[in-house]
Formats: C-alpha cells, structure tokens, sequence
C-alpha cells in the first residue's frame, strides 16, 4: 500500500496554464516526483492515485483536446487510455488532490 500524494504544481509568480505539472509526492521520503509527460502534454493535472501507486492525470495535447492516462509509480509507465475530450469552459475535468493512506 502507498502513502503518496497525487498534485499538480504552478511555479509562484508565473500564471498560465502551461506552467502546470503532474507530480507524485513520497510521503515517506517527501520527494517530488514529476510525472514524465512534457513529451505529449501541453500541461497536466493529477485525479487519484490508488493503494498501489497508480495515478490518474488529466493533460492537455498540443491539438487542444484532453486525454487521461494512468501512470505506474513502480514502474514509472504511462498507459495513454486513449480518448479525447473537448472542454467547454476551463478544465474539463475535475482538478484535486487526494491522499491514500
């Protein structure tokens, strides 16, 4: 079972949606993690993250659209789930951060 926490971070002072980034957070070491997505994403959001380290994130594609991919935080994988959204207003999907313990 993990202890980690799932979040997105923003640098302070710079504003943008671009500046937003995936990160898992080891409560038992506190290291930050950045989930290695710059390659395909414009910028990313976390969801959950389960018993056993496996993220959900939310992350913008250079086309404009949204996807979700799951990323392993043993093996350090992401698995693309391979859909597309387009967003109204804003963020598509819900933006938070929770910790299982």
């Amino acid at each position: 079972m993990t202890n980690d926490i799932a979040a997105y971070i923003e640098p302070t002072g710079i504003t943008g949606l671009s500046v937003l980034q995936a990160v898992v957070i080891d409560m038992n070491t506190l290291l930050l993690e950045a989930i290695p997505d710059r390659g395909f994403s414009v910028y990313s959001v976390t969801g959950n993250i389960n018993d056993f380290g496996d993220v959900t994130a939310r992350y913008q594609k250079v086309d404009g659209t949204w996807g979700r991919y799951v990323y392993d935080g043993v093996t350090k994988a992401i698995s693309d789930l391979g859909v597309s959204a387009v967003a109204e207003r804003g963020m598509p999907f819900e933006c938070f951060s929770r910790r299982h313990s």
